[in-house]
């Protein structure tokens, strides 16, 4: 049987969100190094163009660190996917047709309400929805020099 309840939060979401549960945390919990992953290979078109878009905003938001490389690609996969269904669905290809004449409901459907619900799920596992991002607290700094997610930006921009 697995566990009961919500999963915990990480610790550092707890502290952006400014929690005293901080201090019930174990003092061993795993700590990831804190960086910019790198996207994986696997990442093409669609699904590299959001790893672009959402990596530096995460990395800056402080809920994105290296090991949350996979993470983020299979976020960044769903969603070239549901981009994928949704232009066939733009296409008329709603609904087939059975081997015996009558109409039926296209797997695309399927595959695109697939791919939305793991968007979604991963989505607020970085804090990308209202409720992943409920009650952060990030302070807001005023830096002259560029932060390490905006140089990655330029660097990637060229």
């Amino acid at each position: 049987m697995g566990k009961r309840g919500p999963k915990k939060l990480p610790t550092n979401i707890l502290i952006l969100r400014g929690s005293r549960r901080v201090e019930d945390r174990p003092k061993n919990e795993p700590k990831p190094r804190q960086g910019m992953p790198n996207p994986p290979e696997i990442l093409k078109g669609e699904a590299l163009d959001e790893w672009n878009r959402k990596a530096p905003l995460l990395y800056e938001q402080g809920t994105l660190t290296l090991i949350d490389n996979s993470a983020l690609a299979a976020y960044c996969i769903s969603w070239a996917l549901m981009c994928a269904a949704l232009k066939l669905c733009e296409e008329d290809k709603l609904i087939g047709t059975a081997k015996n004449g009558s109409p039926k409901k296209s797997p695309i459907v399927s595959i695109l309400r697939g791919a939305y619900n793991d968007m979604v799920r991963l989505a607020a596992e970085f804090g990308m929805t209202p409720s992943g991002r409920a009650n952060i607290n990030v302070p807001i700094e005023h830096k002259d020099k560029l932060t390490e997610a905006q140089q990655w930006i330029a660097k990637q921009n060229g």
